[in-house]
């Protein structure tokens, strides 16, 4: 009878981390993309230019880094607004924190 409680909330979890995650794609394609470009066109000086040359040169295995923390910090971000949501609503649903869920909206 009360399986309102644990639905509802996981529920609203899984919408706003899927949510976020579409957002993050859709931010992170584009932004990668751009870039790619530009460096493929020249805009963004890479093997030609002579004051940072060796700069660039150094610890390109670093670049690998990146769809690492994309992936993990995409994924982390997911969980913790799902989980964040899913557990306010929670709160709100639950008999024991229910009035003092209401007290601290009002």
């Amino acid at each position: 009878t009360d399986e309102y409680m644990i639905s509802s909330p996981m529920i609203l979890a899984t919408a706003v981390a899927f949510t976020s995650v579409i957002i993050l794609a859709l931010i992170y394609i584009p932004s990668v993309v751009s870039t790619t470009l530009q460096l493929r066109c020249g805009l963004i000086p890479f093997m030609h230019d002579n004051r940072n040359q060796m700069m660039y040169r150094t610890s390109m295995d670093q670049v690998t880094i990146v769809l690492g923390s994309m992936f993990w910090g995409a994924l982390y971000s997911a969980g913790f607004l799902g989980a964040l949501f899913g557990g306010i609503l929670f709160l709100f649903l639950w008999q024991v924190t229910r009035e003092r869920m209401f007290g601290i909206t009002a």
